[in-house]
């Protein structure tokens, strides 16, 4: 049997202490005693704990997920330097900041752009 990624609640048990007291802790959250930061962060290296990104966004009730919608003439080819420099700048801006970035061509020659573009947000993604 493989072995499980450690969870917070294993890190709570270890570290004697609640659940909340360590995401505060690993949050830099307030009102946490340094000996029990201690305690807690003790457990993070020993468990090898990492935070899980996807598991807090959707606790967080957020994603993180910016759409970048672009003008795309039809006769492009498919795998085209195209906006290259634009988006190859917006993946980075987005990715420093936390963010991921979903691409979203649309032909220039589009009819109902705005209808497409509002069924992709109300879509997620």
């Amino acid at each position: 049997m493989p072995n499980r990624r450690p969870t917070i609640d294993d890190v709570a048990a270890l570290s004697g202490v609640a659940r909340v007291t360590v995401s505060r802790v690993l949050n830099g959250g307030p009102n946490v005693r340094p000996q029990v930061r201690e305690k807690v962060m003790a457990a993070v290296e020993t468990l090898q704990y990492r935070v899980n990104v996807q598991a807090q966004r959707l606790a967080a009730r957020s994603s993180w997920t910016l759409a970048m919608v672009v003008e795309a003439p039809h006769d492009a080819e498919p795998n085209s330097f195209y906006h290259a420099g634009l988006e190859i700048g917006a993946l980075h801006a987005c990715a420093d900041a936390g963010f991921q970035l979903q691409m979203h061509p649309f032909p220039a020659s589009a009819e109902q752009v705005d209808d497409k573009i509002l069924a992709l947000a109300s879509s997620g993604g």
